[in-house]
């Protein structure tokens, strides 16, 4: 068996002199779930097809550091029989840190992860907090899968609280904390910190509305990139604030502003992907083969150019 994993594209190979072999005649072939066919080309079957949204049904398997592409080929004899147990199943698997996938251009099939959580307010009164990821500043639209961003986009955060029934007007909704991590873990050790004690962090984050004038938070924020520049997700501690607590912080923050008991709760939403750097724009793919179709006519006009110079000197005078 031959495999060859690539950005670009995904083959792989397998004898068909073994294949008969090992099952005693001629074979029959079924690539995944037979939308694709098998080539056969000197004493070879093989198959190959671009990573990106393959035709062939190729499988993906995610986990938090890698996807691995997987494609399955069964193999029984032509001739049917009643009884067969030499039946072959063949699998390719090419394996990819999940970050590669910005350049080899696959989706990501990652599930949405959003958390939400129970916050009791008082012995009659539990909300809900959820948090929802933004593509502009209308928030209308929320990212419900795994996209990729550009850097210089912007994501629009919405941090409620939500209930079946009607509640007090005067409970009031704080963002205490929040920040991301390239797992969906939001004790990862390796967190980019964006909002703290209420106050923003991070330069470009820039406020809706008040942190705490209401029963939800809106910010928005430039996307960046973390050290393994792998997908981010997104948490945020809340604190929910009663009639008699103010629920927004001074900042710069100059003392503590809420008490310990005041009920909290965290959320979580991602994964987003954000694009690295495109490297400069070297020449065109045709240059290297205009360079050699140009060399090759130099070359022929140089050649005719010498040839009828010798001519022209070896060619009797004329009387």
């Amino acid at each position: 068996m031959v495999s060859h994993c690539a950005e670009g594209r995904l083959s792989g190979a397998v004898s068909r002199d073994f294949l008969r072999s090992r099952l005693g005649g001629d074979v029959s072939l079924l690539l995944n779930d037979g939308r694709c066919s098998v080539e056969e080309h000197a004493g070879l079957y093989s198959f190959s097809m671009p990573p990106r949204a393959s035709p062939c049904n190729t499988s993906r398997l995610v986990n938090e550091t890698h996807v691995e592409l997987r494609n399955v080929l069964r193999v029984t004899l032509t001739e049917e029989q009643t009884i067969a147990r030499r039946d072959l199943t063949l699998v390719w698997a090419c394996v990819f840190p999940r970050h590669a996938l910005r350049s080899t251009g696959l989706s990501a099939g990652l599930d949405w992860f959003s958390g939400e959580s129970l916050v009791e307010v008082n012995a009659s009164l539990v909300l809900r907090v959820a948090m929802a990821l933004y593509s502009d500043a209308s928030y209308t639209f929320s990212y419900r899968h795994a996209v990729e961003l550009d850097p210089e986009d912007t994501l629009f955060f919405h941090v409620e609280l939500q209930s079946n029934d009607s509640f007090a007007p005067d409970v009031h909704l704080q963002l205490a904390s929040c920040w991301a991590t390239e797992s969906s873990d939001p004790k990862d050790p390796v967190q980019a910190l964006l909002l703290q004690d209420g106050c923003a962090v991070d330069p470009t984050l820039q406020w809706a509305g008040p942190n705490g004038g209401g029963s939800s938070s809106r910010f928005s924020l430039q996307m960046f990139q973390m050290p393994t520049q792998q997908y981010l997700y997104f948490h945020c501690l809340t604190h929910v604030c009663g009639p008699d607590h103010s629920c927004t912080p001074r900042c710069p923050v100059l003392e503590a502003g809420l008490r310990s008991e005041e009920p909290s709760s965290m959320v979580s939403a991602g994964p987003l992907l954000v694009r690295g750097d495109t490297t400069p724009p070297g020449p065109p793919a045709f240059w290297t083969d205009g360079k050699v179709i140009m060399w090759m006519v130099g070359g022929f006009i140089g050649c005719l150019g010498l040839a009828l110079l010798a001519v022209s000197t070896t060619s009797p005078e004329c009387c």
